[in-house]
């Protein structure tokens, strides 16, 4: 069970990285669509 939590602990970091980068973008894409989508703006 020990084991187990810090594998979830990074997931969440992992996880909490990618919240931040959609956030950022605001319209829900993947921090790599973001830029694309600005330079087609």
């Amino acid at each position: 069970m020990e084991k187990t939590e810090p594998s979830k602990d990074k997931v969440t970091e992992t996880t909490t990285s990618d919240d931040t980068d959609i956030m950022q973008n605001g319209n829900g894409t993947t921090a790599e669509e973001a830029p694309v989508e600005e330079e087609t703006t």
